[in-house]
């Protein structure tokens, strides 16, 4: 709480113009069928009706795993993760989804400043080396506070 705080009080005079600079970034899970998470159902007793059931489905019916970012003028690539994450992989994310964004735009690298949250993989030494080497500035973000990402009610 004290982080978010924090955070909140550092960029209390920042202007739209400085949010404006902001790409925002994250990775979702998207299933094929259904949540991760629990379900619930009420019924008023009777016996359940087929609509009111959820199947199984072998294997759970398959995901997809993505990247993506968000610039104040708009949503931009996404990148299929097959596989586990690392930190070579994220900076073939960055090479490729981030980069192509920035030329899409036509941002000047040295003008934004990139959004990720602190999974292991973004804080890696080699990403950060990946990113100071290609001048992006990163925005300190507050552990645990996904809500404060536009990214996530896309």
């Amino acid at each position: 709480m004290k982080e978010r705080y924090e955070f909140a009080r550092a960029h209390l005079s920042w202007t739209i113009d400085d949010w404006k600079k902001v790409i925002f970034s994250d990775e979702t899970k998207v299933n094929r069928i259904g949540s991760d998470g629990l379900q619930w159902t009420w019924t008023n007793g009777d016996k359940l009706k087929d609509f009111q059931v959820q199947h199984m489905i072998k294997h759970g019916g398959g995901s997809l795993m993505l990247w993506g970012c968000l610039t104040w003028h708009g949503v931009e690539y996404l990148s299929n993760i097959k596989g586990s994450i690392n930190s070579d992989f994220y900076i073939g994310i960055l090479e490729d989804e981030l980069m192509k964004t920035i030329d899409w735009y036509d941002l000047e690298k040295e003008d934004i400043i990139f959004q990720q949250d602190n999974a292991s993989i973004h804080t890696a030494k080699k990403v950060s080396e990946w990113l100071d080497n290609n001048n992006i500035t990163v925005l300190r973000w507050p552990s645990h506070s996904p809500d404060l990402n536009p990214i996530e009610n896309l």
